[in-house]
């Protein structure tokens, strides 16, 4: 992997463009996918980043610190449109409030697929917080800030999306 660090004021060439293209744009493409479900969507999202970043972005001097940059930017983004698909869903029906009524949690083990495709079936909050929380590794202050909201709200809809995901895994079993 090679990373070009840049001054302000240099302009990348054509080869330099393709190779930061081809140094993140699989990592952002998981991210945005992971978070809006759309793989057209999440192309976009990636290629839009990384437009951002060759076009307007400070130029950052150490390989950790542009990454950074990018996961953040494609993180706000996919959030952003997770948001514009919200409010479409909103006007054209009513949104479902989540059901609470869950008993302990236990130690279940499930396959991959299952996974995928209960977390399909969460509300797009949840799925967004579980998959920044589990798969990206953000802490909850962190999310708080993307998201505008409390830390504690963001904690409890962690918990009622990890509640909802097992019942849905268990749902599998029980048919």
């Amino acid at each position: 992997m090679r990373y070009i660090v840049r001054k302000k004021t240099d302009k990348m060439t054509r080869q330099e463009i393709t190779a930061f293209y081809n140094t993140h744009y699989r990592r952002l493409y998981s991210i945005s996918y992971r978070i809006v479900l759309d793989a057209m969507e999440a192309e976009e999202i990636m290629q839009d980043t990384i437009m951002k970043y060759i076009s307007s972005a400070p130029k950052l001097d150490a390989p950790e610190k542009v990454s950074a940059w990018l996961t953040r930017t494609c993180i706000r983004m996919s959030i952003s449109a997770l948001r514009r698909h919200k409010r479409d869903e909103e006007f054209l029906s009513e949104y479902e409030q989540p059901d609470d009524t869950f008993d302990e949690e236990t130690e279940e083990t499930f396959d991959a697929a299952r996974v995928r495709d209960a977390l399909a079936k969460l509300k797009d909050i949840y799925r967004l917080i579980l998959n920044l929380v589990l798969i990206e590794g953000l802490d909850y202050s962190e999310i708080a800030d993307y998201l505008h909201e409390p830390e504690t709200t963001i904690r409890s809809k962690f918990s009622r999306g990890k509640k909802k995901l097992l019942e849905i895994l268990r749902d599998y079993d029980n048919r």
